[in-house]
Protein backbone atom coordinates (compact mmCIF):
# COMPACT_ATOMS: atom_id res chain seq x y z
CA UNK A 1 0.00 0.00 0.00
CA UNK A 2 2.83 2.38 0.88
CA UNK A 3 4.55 1.66 -2.44
CA UNK A 4 1.36 2.53 -4.33
CA UNK A 5 1.03 5.81 -2.43
CA UNK A 6 4.69 6.72 -3.14
CA UNK A 7 4.17 5.78 -6.79
CA UNK A 8 1.07 8.02 -6.98
CA UNK A 9 3.01 10.88 -5.35
CA UNK A 10 5.87 10.37 -7.79
CA UNK A 11 3.47 10.38 -10.76
CA UNK A 12 1.75 13.51 -9.42
CA UNK A 13 5.09 15.32 -8.99
CA UNK A 14 6.17 14.26 -12.47
CA UNK A 15 2.92 15.62 -13.93
CA UNK A 16 3.43 18.96 -12.16
CA UNK A 17 7.00 19.17 -13.45
CA UNK A 18 5.88 18.40 -17.02
CA UNK A 19 3.11 21.01 -16.78
CA UNK A 20 5.71 23.56 -15.69
CA UNK A 21 7.97 22.65 -18.59
CA UNK A 22 5.03 22.90 -21.02
CA UNK A 23 4.20 26.40 -19.76
CA UNK A 24 7.83 27.47 -19.93
CA UNK A 25 8.15 26.23 -23.52
CA UNK A 26 4.87 27.97 -24.45
CA UNK A 27 6.07 31.24 -22.91
CA UNK A 28 9.40 31.05 -24.73
CA UNK A 29 7.67 30.23 -28.02
CA UNK A 30 5.31 33.19 -27.63
CA UNK A 31 8.25 35.47 -26.83
CA UNK A 32 10.11 34.26 -29.92
CA UNK A 33 7.02 34.68 -32.12
CA UNK A 34 6.53 38.25 -30.87
CA UNK A 35 10.15 39.11 -31.55
CA UNK A 36 9.91 37.68 -35.08
CA UNK A 37 6.66 39.62 -35.66
CA UNK A 38 8.31 42.84 -34.47
CA UNK A 39 11.31 42.30 -36.73
CA UNK A 40 9.09 41.55 -39.74
CA UNK A 41 6.89 44.56 -39.02
CA UNK A 42 9.90 46.86 -38.76
CA UNK A 43 11.23 45.43 -42.03
CA UNK A 44 7.92 45.99 -43.79
CA UNK A 45 7.74 49.57 -42.52
CA UNK A 46 11.21 50.26 -43.90
CA UNK A 47 10.53 48.54 -47.24
CA UNK A 48 7.00 49.79 -47.87
CA UNK A 49 6.53 53.42 -46.94
CA UNK A 50 2.95 53.35 -48.27
CA UNK A 51 1.91 51.20 -45.27
CA UNK A 52 1.53 54.41 -43.26
CA UNK A 53 -1.18 55.88 -45.51
CA UNK A 54 -4.08 53.64 -44.38
CA UNK A 55 -3.07 54.23 -40.77
CA UNK A 56 -3.20 58.00 -41.27
CA UNK A 57 -6.54 57.80 -43.07
CA UNK A 58 -8.04 55.62 -40.34
CA UNK A 59 -6.75 57.94 -37.63
CA UNK A 60 -8.28 60.97 -39.39
CA UNK A 61 -11.66 59.21 -39.61
CA UNK A 62 -11.67 58.54 -35.86
CA UNK A 63 -11.46 62.24 -35.08
CA UNK A 64 -14.75 63.87 -34.05
CA UNK A 65 -16.74 65.29 -36.96
CA UNK A 66 -16.26 68.83 -35.70
CA UNK A 67 -12.48 68.49 -35.58
CA UNK A 68 -10.50 71.67 -35.78
CA UNK A 69 -7.29 72.24 -37.65
CA UNK A 70 -5.46 68.88 -37.80
CA UNK A 71 -1.76 68.56 -37.04
CA UNK A 72 -0.19 65.33 -38.25
CA UNK A 73 3.11 64.53 -36.53
CA UNK A 74 5.37 62.16 -38.45
CA UNK A 75 8.92 60.92 -38.33
CA UNK A 76 11.02 63.16 -40.61
CA UNK A 77 11.78 60.14 -42.80
CA UNK A 78 8.05 59.56 -43.38
CA UNK A 79 6.98 63.19 -43.66
CA UNK A 80 8.39 63.83 -47.14
CA UNK A 81 6.78 60.73 -48.58
CA UNK A 82 3.41 61.51 -47.00
CA UNK A 83 3.62 65.11 -48.24
CA UNK A 84 4.22 63.88 -51.79
CA UNK A 85 1.22 61.53 -51.65
CA UNK A 86 -1.27 63.43 -49.49
CA UNK A 87 0.05 67.00 -49.49
CA UNK A 88 -2.53 68.36 -51.92
CA UNK A 89 -5.41 66.64 -50.12
CA UNK A 90 -4.15 67.92 -46.76
CA UNK A 91 -3.68 71.45 -48.14
CA UNK A 92 -7.38 71.50 -49.05
CA UNK A 93 -8.43 70.42 -45.55
CA UNK A 94 -5.89 72.60 -43.74
CA UNK A 95 -4.05 69.61 -42.28
CA UNK A 96 -0.51 70.49 -41.29
CA UNK A 97 2.28 67.91 -41.46
CA UNK A 98 4.90 68.42 -38.75
CA UNK A 99 8.19 66.55 -38.67
CA UNK A 100 8.78 65.10 -35.21
CA UNK A 101 11.86 62.98 -34.54
CA UNK A 102 10.17 61.61 -31.40
CA UNK A 103 7.78 59.67 -33.66
CA UNK A 104 9.25 56.35 -34.82
CA UNK A 105 9.13 55.49 -38.53
CA UNK A 106 5.80 53.93 -39.46
CA UNK A 107 3.80 55.80 -36.84
CA UNK A 108 1.97 59.07 -36.48
CA UNK A 109 0.23 61.27 -33.97
CA UNK A 110 -2.79 63.38 -34.92
CA UNK A 111 -3.87 66.40 -32.95
CA UNK A 112 -7.07 68.35 -33.55
CA UNK A 113 -8.18 70.75 -30.86
CA UNK A 114 -8.53 68.75 -27.65
CA UNK A 115 -8.52 65.43 -29.54
CA UNK A 116 -5.44 63.31 -30.04
CA UNK A 117 -5.07 60.04 -31.92
CA UNK A 118 -1.93 58.11 -31.02
CA UNK A 119 -1.10 55.83 -33.94
CA UNK A 120 2.58 55.51 -33.11
CA UNK A 121 4.12 52.13 -33.77
CA UNK A 122 4.83 51.73 -30.06
CA UNK A 123 1.18 52.27 -29.08
CA UNK A 124 -0.09 50.00 -31.84
CA UNK A 125 2.38 47.29 -30.76
CA UNK A 126 1.26 47.65 -27.14
CA UNK A 127 -2.39 47.19 -28.22
CA UNK A 128 -1.49 44.01 -30.11
CA UNK A 129 0.24 42.58 -27.04
CA UNK A 130 -2.68 43.53 -24.79
CA UNK A 131 -5.14 41.94 -27.24
CA UNK A 132 -3.38 38.59 -27.00
CA UNK A 133 -3.10 38.86 -23.23
CA UNK A 134 0.64 39.40 -23.07
CA UNK A 135 2.37 41.87 -20.82
CA UNK A 136 3.08 44.98 -22.92
CA UNK A 137 6.74 45.60 -23.54
CA UNK A 138 8.63 48.23 -25.42
CA UNK A 139 8.71 48.21 -29.18
CA UNK A 140 11.97 46.63 -30.31
CA UNK A 141 14.32 49.26 -31.63
CA UNK A 142 16.81 48.51 -34.42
Amino acid sequence: MQDAQRFNTLISNLKLALDGIDQSVADELLSLALEVAAQLTRGMIAAKADMLLPIIREAVTTLPLHHAHIVLRLNPGDAGHVRSLLGEEFAQTGTQIVEDSAISPGGCLLEAGASEIDATIETRWKRVLEAIGTEPREWLTP
